[in-house]
């Protein structure tokens, strides 16, 4: 046994509101991989953070115990009621942080943490030798000499898994690690980090907190026998850890259509939450795309067009840019997708785009206009970005404030069908009951979803009846439980569709479920590395070729997986 928890009452205190976390008995073995799950704010970060020694202690009451075993010997508590904690020595145990940016510093190059890494273990040899293995091991050899705020959110999770392989922690905690991957990616780290902790030498068990189907079905596939625990709502700021759930009680679950088919007597030993969410999992993966209407055509307005768009990080070092020649046309009656591998610059694409980001060339119109206004811009163009909860994070006042900061000075002016927009967007985002709770309480889920409601109500609250209008969204499922990712893509997927025919959507996502249950065209982006072009267009994707195929390109292909 490798981390023993009894009776553990975690309560986090911030502005007179205390949200408890119940954990009656979790157990870790050695080699063994532990899936924790609950909804979005339910307190899975905050059990890793207790245990990784992160949160202050003035805003923490900790009672029960959570030992750990430092080696064949020796136990220590990770609680230590001392304000001091032995889960600061990382060999020990290592947290993998759900968007790593945050906590990277933004001026050090990759390489530079190869050094770091030296002078954290000046007794081992060969530390810069095994560090420069496993970066190329995660694909990050191309990106040695970048500064961690150039990287994206999947490479700078690969950084960390990098970093954990040097340190041989004997408790990994993974907090949603790769919930920023691609396809491709996400396979190959997957077993990278079951066969770090399945290596005996290691001595090593893992709590890894998840949303991602994908994750339970390679638990499955693998064979690695997880063990499952769920959290569920006793009362409003009380989460409860239920017993252990051993993975074959579950595996008929992913296994068999998420969810379909499954007797009601076999789901009678998983619990309530786990059902749910395999049953919205299910839902996400059923063939649903949008096809295009060549009636439609006529009557689009164009939104945006670039042609020859290129960018490069730093020009003046001679390197390849970024990506080069992006040719995109969206208009009013397209919900575009945008897809390629973390870090081929999707992310940095979007911001181009929105002229957040200098260094560009080529050409960029928006509304049929070389120049368009900030006014006008943000007024019929809104961006929810990758890490938006970490802007949402330093809002204040109450969710419902912090939400309808933009239109404070129209609060009496809102019409009977605006406030009706503004209820129903709260509802579905599963905000409505915490719209009095202080926005800095909420989790990182919580608050993903409430920047989102901001840029909804922004984009509503401004609409005029013939003027199109355009949402970007940015990897916006990331960090949301399976039920909050179902619910969040109908809602835009109808009001899109139905309520609100003049809005539409890019989607920059690596998720190919994501991208075909909004958007009836896709854009795929690689860069094949030989002629130092960077990222381009390889293929276009259209209406039911989305679902059904055929795939030209061999990099659509393995992005898009077995979905045809």
């Amino acid at each position: 046994m490798l981390l023993d928890i009894n009776n553990l009452k975690i309560t986090v205190r911030a502005g007179g509101i205390a949200h408890t976390v119940l954990i009656p008995s979790m157990v870790v073995g050695r080699g063994q991989t532990v899936i924790l799950m609950g909804p979005s704010g339910s307190g899975k970060s905050v059990l890793l953070k207790t245990l990784s020694g992160m949160l202050p202690s003035e805003q923490i009451d900790i009672v029960g115990e959570a030992k750990v075993k430092i080696d064949r010997e020796k136990t220590a508590d990770l609680l230590d009621r001392n304000g001091s904690t032995i889960s600061t020595d990382r060999p020990v145990v290592f947290y993998i942080f759900q968007d790593p940016r945050s906590y990277l510093h933004p001026r050090l190059q990759v390489k530079q943490y190869g050094s770091l890494l030296i002078h954290r273990l000046p007794a081992e040899e060969d530390i810069g030798t095994r560090y420069a293995e496993y970066i190329e091991k995660a694909n990050l050899s191309h990106r040695w000499n970048a500064l961690s705020s150039h990287l994206s959110g999947g490479e700078a999770q690969r950084l960390m898994f990098a970093i954990m392989n040097v340190l041989r922690p004997r408790l990994v905690l993974a907090d949603e690690p790769l919930s920023a991957q691609d396809r491709v990616h996400h396979e190959q780290l997957r077993e990278m980090l079951t066969e770090y902790v399945e290596t005996a030498e290691n001595e090593c068990g893992m709590i890894l907190v998840t949303h991602e189907i994908r994750d339970i079905q390679r638990s499955v596939e693998l064979k690695i026998d997880p063990v499952f625990y769920v959290l569920e709502q006793q009362a409003e700021q009380l989460w409860r850890c239920s017993d252990a759930i051993q993975s074959v009680d579950v595996s008929h679950l992913a296994t068999s259509q998420l969810g379909e088919g499954s007797s009601s007597s076999s789901r009678s030993a998983v619990p309530a939450t786990m059902v749910e969410y395999f049953k919205a999992g299910g839902a996400l993966y059923q063939p649903n795309h949008l096809e295009l209407e060549d009636s439609e055509e006529a009557d689009a307005q164009e939104i945006l067009s670039t042609k020859d768009l290129s960018f490069s990080w730093d020009k003046r070092s001679g390197s390849s840019p970024l990506f080069s020649g992006i040719n995109l046309s969206q208009r009013s009656n397209l919900n575009l997708g945008i897809m390629g591998l973390s870090g081929v610059g999707k992310s940095t694409l979007a911001e181009v785009l929105l002229h957040l980001t200098h260094g560009w060339h080529g050409k960029i119109q928006w509304f049929g206009s070389d120049r368009i206004g900030e006014s006008e811009m943000r007024r019929r163009v809104q961006y929810v970005f990758q890490d938006c909860e970490r802007a949402m994070a330093w809002e204040v006042g109450t969710v419902e404030e912090a939400i309808l900061l933009p239109f404070r000075k129209d609060m009496d002016g809102f019409s009977e069908i605006f406030r009706d927009s503004i209820k129903k967007i709260l509802s579905i985002l599963g905000l409505l009951d915490h719209k009095d709770k202080n926005v800095q309480h909420l989790s990182g889920g919580q608050l993903r979803r409430a920047y989102l409601a901001r840029a909804l109500l922004i984009l509503l609250g401004n609409l005029k009846s013939n003027d199109p209008i355009l949402l970007i969204l940015d990897e916006v499922t990331v960090g949301l439980d399976l039920v909050a990712q179902y619910e969040l893509l109908r809602l835009l997927r109808r009001f899109t569709m139905t309520e609100y025919p003049s809005m539409s959507l890019i989607v920059i996502s690596h998720d190919p479920v994501v991208l075909r249950f909004l958007c009836n065209q896709i854009e795929v982006i690689f860069d094949d590395g030989e002629r130092n072009e960077g990222a381009k267009v390889v293929e276009t994707l259209k209406g039911s070729q989305i679902r059904q195929g055929p795939y030209m390109h061999e990099h659509t292909k393995l992005l898009m997986g077995n979905l045809h």
